[in-house]
């Protein structure tokens, strides 16, 4: 449970700073327009919460220290239809956030496909090839039938 906790803690921390440093002047977080784009905004970062709370519970349940590195598998709940839930549960909710308060700007079409750039390299050069270690065949078997990004349902 402490492993949730404290996965969970750092995500939300680091979703309440993104959205302070995005908020516009003068405007509180209870002014929500309800047209199709916020709504859709909001969907999508609800959506992102709960595949959060899923991925964390999961990954606890496994994982009983959020320090040390898993020592087996975790194929069960999300993982068993995408590697990285974790990463686009927390995208979801950054990019459904901003869209549900109109935040966006001409620098996130830059920004934003650097970030995502860099979570990938991170992902492909230093997560996979540790956890290749880690784990060995078993890992090759689950990364060919397990997509990195897209769920695979």
């Amino acid at each position: 449970m402490a492993n949730f906790v404290l996965r969970t803690v750092v995500w939300i921390g680091a979703m309440a700073v993104w959205l302070l440093w995005r908020q516009p002047v003068g405007r509180g977080w209870t002014d929500v327009s309800w047209r199709p784009t916020p709504v859709l905004g909001a969907i999508l970062a609800i959506i992102g919460i709960a595949c959060f709370i899923w991925s964390a519970t999961a990954l606890a349940g496994a994982v009983p220290n959020t320090v040390k590195a898993p020592t087996r598998l975790l194929t069960r709940g999300p993982f068993a239809y995408v590697r990285n839930p974790l990463y686009l549960s927390a995208g979801a909710v950054f990019v459904g956030m901003t869209t549900m308060y109109g935040l966006w700007q001409r620098r996130d079409a830059i920004i934003l496909p650097i970030i995502g750039l860099l979570v990938h390299l991170f992902v492909v050069y230093r997560e996979e090839p540790k956890t290749r270690e880690r784990l060995g065949p078993v890992y090759d078997t689950y990364r060919s039938t397990v997509p990195r990004w897209v769920p695979r349902f």
